[in-house]
């Protein structure tokens, strides 16, 4: 998963570059099958840009629990989790906030250029 994430931001922000705009939806790939896995939100509150999981689109995905993760985020559904959390604008980047892989229940440092 934490491939499909560093995937998902490297197709966000190329897109990004031409549009300047990274709020929306957008899809996560599969880094094996080259299959869309989910819809992502990348949304803006409180000056801050988080992304939601708002949709998997396998079947057999449908209804998982994140039971690797910790904290307020153990046990909650994978569908609506916030995986993105609090980046907050800095000149020409967004940085110091965390990304979540639901896979493992990791968080990593996260910044977009």
């Amino acid at each position: 998963m934490k491939i499909n994430l560093i995937l998902f931001f490297v197709l966000l922000f190329s897109f990004s570059s031409w549009s300047q705009n990274i709020l929306g939806n957008w899809y996560s790939l599969d880094t094996d099958s080259n299959e869309k896995e989910s819809i992502i939100e990348v949304y803006q509150e409180n000056n801050k840009i988080y992304a939601k999981i708002v949709s998997l689109l396998k079947k057999d995905d449908k209804g998982k629990v994140c039971d690797k993760c910790t904290g307020n985020d153990k046990d909650k559904p994978i569908e609506g989790l916030v995986i993105l959390k609090g980046l907050s604008k800095d000149d020409d980047e967004w940085s110091g906030g965390k990304i979540l892989d639901p896979k493992n229940g990791s968080y990593y440092k996260c910044y977009m250029a």
